[in-house]
């Protein structure tokens, strides 16, 4: 009976003094270790991301250049006008008056073809990982994350036909689909404000990709640009094998000791983590509503939207509508260390338990992808509609 007071009393604590000691417990003072892991978790995210934002920012330039391949040509003209006409609506015409009409230039194939390609497959690891992924060991998965991601640069650059470039675009999705749902898991073993520079290293692919996509293309071409970003995927492998501590490498081995209480790793079975997406659903339906709208716009609608007769030329337009884009991702989600929240309270009670964290973390990453294949689906159809209405410039 003696034995069993201690326990007694501290399952009487209120959960308010569990949930002030957390929060005690959640800002430690800064390590070494500890800002390495930090550190590493933002170029992870940082690297992770980038190939899939090139991807995004290179689609125009991939498919103009099958165009003007398929066409026999590999002369530049300054948009709008095209020197590619049996693969792209007309954009001008003489009438009777000698008056010539520009109509809006549209690519037979429109960017969000390249949308779907860069997130389908993303999409399927997403739908599957779950429930095989914490089998493979952690250094293994951020191997193949580093293949992909390297293969999909050389491939897009190397390639000179529509269904290599496609693959190498699915290669930069594997790499991103496989890397995300490695890191956020991995994340569940080390201190929880890593899930926010991980946040903030993909905010920052963002920017950084698609600028300096734009401003390298500005001076090489689209190609050697690709060949310059291979170090990207090298960087990565980096960052995990040497920046990040070495404690938990592996998924078999434990959590680190930190504010929650050493716990004995424990295979979910299929129907508990059937049991734990339904709760998820009310956080994944407003990520999807959310990316779906981002990425109609930002793939289905940008690359109809430009100046016509102005300094810059519509495929330049596009990249520096891709930096625009991703400048506001990049604030949005490093925003979480400038504007905290104050009760710390409310936070814990929202917390998934601990031992389901991991898997957790993976299926709730799948609201953005869905939301992106969504807008990608939708965005050809709407791509081809536009087009066919002739609209005047």
């Amino acid at each position: 009976m003696n034995m069993e007071q201690p326990l007694l009393k501290e399952q009487s604590r209120s959960v308010f003094e569990l949930l002030a000691s957390d929060s005690e417990k959640a800002s430690p003072p800064m390590s070494w270790g500890r800002a390495r892991n930090l550190t590493g978790f933002w170029m992870l995210g940082l690297c992770n991301n980038f190939a899939y934002v090139v991807m995004l920012s290179a689609a125009y330039d991939i498919l103009t250049e099958e165009e003007k391949a398929a066409n026999g040509t590999n002369t530049t003209t300054v948009a709008p006008i095209s020197t590619s006409a049996p693969l792209t609506l007309m954009t001008s015409e003489i009438s009777p008056n000698n008056k010539t009409t520009v109509y809006l230039e549209c690519n037979k194939i429109g960017t969000g073809a390249i949308l779907l390609a860069d997130i389908l497959p993303t999409l399927l690891i997403k739908l599957t990982a779950p429930w095989y992924m914490q089998k493979i060991k952690y250094w293994i998965r951020v191997v193949l994350t580093v293949l992909f991601a390297l293969a999909s640069f050389l491939i897009v650059g190397l390639s000179e036909v529509i269904w290599a470039n496609i693959f190498g675009v699915v290669c930069a999705s594997i790499s991103a689909g496989v890397g995300e749902i490695t890191f956020l898991s991995l994340s569940t073993f080390y201190h929880r404000d890593v899930v926010s520079t991980w946040s903030s290293g993909t905010g920052g692919a963002g920017i950084f990709g698609a600028l300096a996509y734009a401003a390298i293309t500005a001076l090489v071409s689209p190609r050697v640009t690709l060949y310059i970003f291979t170090v990207i995927p090298v960087i990565m492998g980096l960052s995990y094998f040497l920046l990040l501590t070495s404690y938990e490498k592996t998924a078999d081995l434990l959590p680190a000791k930190s504010d929650e209480s050493m716990l004995i790793k424990k295979e979910l079975t299929l129907l508990a983590k059937l049991g734990l997406v339904k709760p998820l659903l009310k956080y994944m339906i407003p990520l999807t509503t959310v990316y779906f709208c981002e990425y109609f716009i930002n793939q289905g609608l940008h690359e109809l939207l430009y100046f016509y007769k102005i300094w810059i030329v519509k495929s330049e337009q596009y990249r520096w509508y891709q930096v625009i884009y991703q400048l506001g991702v990049f604030i949005s989600r490093s925003s979480v260390n400038c504007f905290q929240i104050k009760k710390l309270w409310i936070l814990p009670i929202l917390q998934i338990p601990s031992e389901h964290r991991e898997f957790s973390l993976g299926v709730a990453t799948l609201g953005d992808s869905i939301g992106i294949a969504a807008a990608g689906a939708v965005a050809i159809p709407s791509h081809n509609r536009l087009c066919d209405l002739r609209l005047k410039m």
